[in-house]
């Protein structure tokens, strides 16, 4: 089965804040990004300075510690396999009807879920469609509270994992294993894997050769067609043995 995506990590100040914006509404180049793609933008402003002001209307009123975190943000998706199940590794193509359903059922829950958000951008242009949501950790109480929301422990997180598989169960997407020993990847790097071209394959391994026998008497007299035979199978065993290493070391680097 697919598995549900979301990540979430934190936005300490401005310079992240409008850092995201950036790149979430493409105001700076984005290489992995296939231009003759649009984006939706479904919720909050299409510029920087827009979003950073929505943030900043969000904080007002609010007591914001000097180490508070302004805001966060976080990437849902599914597995490429859901997508593209015909082709998994086929970055930038998605079957409409998986898109639509997937949508219909996702957009509800984002909306309940992120009720602080000031911007929601649905990706279209990368290898696998994803929101990405910045939103300000208002809790229930009205406090900024990032570490009540979503950084108190791990269980946090897992909580996270499973709601945000619930809308999508009947699609067959399912929540990772929950208890993995996996480690958290920074949402920078993670995203970075996400967008990454697939590995090349790697080389196929090299036997190498059984070992020779021993030579007869007949093939260590010099001179003879047996010791000369001899000599051209001890040279390709040789070679052989070498390549066979020279590919191991190969399939290790890759």
């Amino acid at each position: 089965m697919s598995k549900v995506v979301f990540r979430v990590d934190k936005l300490k100040d401005w310079g992240n804040i409008g850092g995201s914006a950036a790149h979430n509404l493409r105001a700076r180049p984005t290489p992995n990004a296939d231009p003759s793609k649009e984006n939706i933008v479904l919720k909050g402003p299409r510029t920087v300075e827009g979003v950073i002001d929505a943030v900043k209307e969000k904080l007002s009123g609010l007591t914001v510690r000097k180490n508070a975190v302004l805001g966060c943000e976080s990437i849902i998706s599914a597995s490429p396999e859901y997508f593209r199940p015909d082709d998994p590794k086929r970055g930038g193509y998605w079957h409409q009807d998986k898109l639509d359903a997937w949508r219909a059922a996702m957009e509800p829950w984002i909306k309940e879920k992120f009720p602080h958000a000031v911007s929601v951008v649905l990706h279209l242009d990368e290898e696998t469609p994803h929101y990405q949501i910045i939103t300000v950790p208002i809790d229930d109480k009205g406090k900024l509270n990032y570490r009540g929301l979503y950084g108190g422990d791990r269980q946090t997180l897992r909580d996270w994992q499973t709601e945000a598989a619930k809308p999508v169960a009947h699609l067959g997407i399912e929540r990772g294993r929950e208890g993995s020993k996996a480690e958290h990847v920074p949402l920078k790097q993670f995203y970075a894997r996400m967008n990454a071209p697939d590995p090349a394959p790697l080389p196929k391994p090299l036997r190498p050769p059984e070992p020779l026998p021993p030579a007869s008497l007949t093939e260590r007299i010099p001179g003879t067609q047996a010791a000369a035979e001899r000599k051209a199978l001890e040279q390709r065993h040789a070679e052989e043995e070498v390549a066979a290493k020279k590919r191991a070391e190969e399939r290790k680097r890759a």
